[in-house]
Parts: structure tokens; C-alpha cells; sequence
């Protein structure tokens, strides 16, 4: 959190082996970005910025912000590949005698396990089916979306044109709010949730965004 608050000033931040922070003006400072056109976070206009020595920073964090709790960033894994993983992990135990019953949007998958051997080969092919289910929804989406685009294009008549529509509840954002990275750094004992339904005209590649708390 304190390295975001220096980078975001202008400086990089990097705590030693034991955690601790040297004297903020010895930092190196942010490089900037001006090659990002608009997309410049840190364009040479910008300066450093002082900033509060990481024990003060401590402090007034430790007074102020006493009901946030600092958690370790969540790994950004798809849900099928974090059953996967799960699923390994479980079954690495020495009870090899599992049965393992598992449902998914496009298959059932049963895990009987009876040995060390069996367990990898059947988790392996479990996770050899999600993916070629992927890959087949994935092909199918490719091909409703050109069938919208080629009707846009060509003008199709109204009662004749096909329209893709792809919906889908974006991430979760909470207020306050404090970086853009998916899984935040910190939460707050009672957030306010808000949350964001998107559909996107596959035709006219624009996206709907209804937001609500």
C-alpha cells in the first residue's frame, strides 16, 4: 500500500528483507509515460511529489484506518482452473479413496479415485474436457458475433438481421474505493458494493454499462 501511495507520487518504493523503507528522497524516481498518448499516467509534466517517510505513513495509517485489514492479492485465475488446483491439492492427501462429484455449464465430471496414478490421469482428463468445452464456446461466440457484424454491414433488412448480444456482470467495485486492480489490497468491514451489468451490441462493438449499489 505504501509503495501505490510513492509511485503514485512520482517515486518507486522497494521495502529491504526485513520489510523496512529507506528515506523517501533516496527513492528512484517514476519513470514517465508520455508513449502511452492518452493513456499517460505520468506524462512529463509531472513531478515528484514530498511524501510521508513510511513511519509516518504507519502512523497515521494505524490511527486513521484502523478498521482496514491488509490481505495478500487474490490469484486472478479463472473459477475452472481454481477447482482444478483445489482439486489437486485435496487429493494430494494420503486418503487416496475419494469420489469426487463436480458439475460445470458443460459437462458432469466424476473423479473416482483409488490410486496416486488414477487421480492425476482423471484430473487430467477433467481439466482436458473444460478446455475443449472452452475452446468450443469460444468458436461459437466468434461466429455469432461476425454473423452480427456482416448483417450491420451489409444492411440487412430489420426483420432479417441478426443482433448478438453478450451480457455479463463486470467486477464488483466497493466504496470507498482505492486502486483499479481487480482484487483489491484492502476491504473495509463494511463496504458499500456496486456493481455493474454489461451488455455488449457485438455489431456495433458498444457496450451498455448499468451500474447500482
Amino acid at each position: 500500500m505504501y509503495e501505490r501511495f510513492c509511485f503514485e507520487h512520482g517515486w518507486i518504493a522497494r521495502a529491504d528483507a526485513k520489510g523496512n523503507y529507506k528515506e523517501w528522497m533516496n527513492y528512484p524516481e517514476r519513470v514517465h509515460d508520455d508513449h502511452l498518448g492518452d493513456m499517460a499516467s505520468w506524462p512529463q509534466s509531472s513531478y515528484p511529489q514530498i511524501i510521508f517517510s513510511w513511519g509516518s505513513f504507519w502512523d497515521i495509517w494505524k490511527k486513521h484506518r484502523n478498521k482496514i485489514q491488509i490481505r495478500p492479492p487474490g490469484r486472478d485465475t479463472c473459477l475452472q482452473c481454481n477447482i482444478f488446483r483445489n482439486q489437486h491439492q485435496y487429493l494430494g492427501s494420503e486418503n487416496n479413496d475419494i469420489n469426487l462429484f463436480e458439475s460445470s455449464d458443460f459437462n458432469e465430471v466424476i473423479v473416482v479415485v483409488n490410486s496416486a496414478e488414477e487421480r492425476d490421469e482423471q484430473l487430467i482428463i477433467a481439466a482436458a474436457k473444460r478446455v475443449k468445452a472452452t475452446v468450443s464456446q469460444k468458436i461459437l461466440a466468434d461466429q455469432k458475433i461476425e454473423n452480427a457484424r456482416s448483417s450491420l454491414n451489409n444492411n440487412v433488412p430489420y426483420n432479417e438481421k441478426v443482433v448478438t448480444l453478450v451480457m455479463d456482470y463486470c467486477q464488483n467495485l466497493d466504496l470507498p474505493h482505492v486502486g483499479g486492480e481487480q482484487v483489491g489490497e484492502v476491504y473495509f468491514y463494511s463496504p458499500i458494493g456496486i456493481y455493474c451489468l454489461g451488455i455488449v451490441d457485438s455489431g456495433k462493438e458498444k457496450l451498455y454499462a448499468y451500474v447500482y449499489s
